[in-house]
């Protein structure tokens, strides 16, 4: 495991939705403009990543995206630094939903559990 706080477990059908506006204006991720005819960079823009685009680009500092299947569903999970402090951890929980486990944020005892079979009853049980 790498070096992060937590680990925001994502349902696979929900990675392509946008990061929380925090985030996007935390890591200041920028896509670059490039000259069909020439192959030259003539310009970067702002990126507002999805979930699986700042995964992808954060690889270096939290590892690959992790697939797992739980329950009937396929999820991602991603490992991140989050900040109590500047209210990131509260922009995520503002996205989840007491129907399911989209966007659910664990530990990171709890993330290896998941990703070693551990069940959703499993992990609430070490809570």
């Amino acid at each position: 495991m790498a070096q992060g706080n937590v680990w925001v477990l994502i349902e696979k059908t929900s990675r392509d939705a946008l990061v929380p506006v925090k985030l996007k204006n935390k890591w200041k991720f920028k896509d670059q403009v490039i000259d069909e005819d020439t192959g030259q960079i003539i310009n970067e823009i702002d990126l507002h990543p999805s979930w699986l685009q700042a995964a992808n680009r954060l690889r270096a500092d939290f590892g690959d995206v992790r697939e797992l299947s739980l329950e009937g569903k396929d999820y991602i999970l991603i490992e991140l630094e989050l900040s109590w402090q500047d209210g990131e951890i509260d922009d995520v929980i503002k996205l989840q939903s007491n129907r399911n486990k989209n966007f659910q944020l664990y530990t990171n005892s709890e993330a290896i559990a998941l990703l070693n079979g551990a069940s959703f009853a499993e992990i609430e049980a070490l809570r």
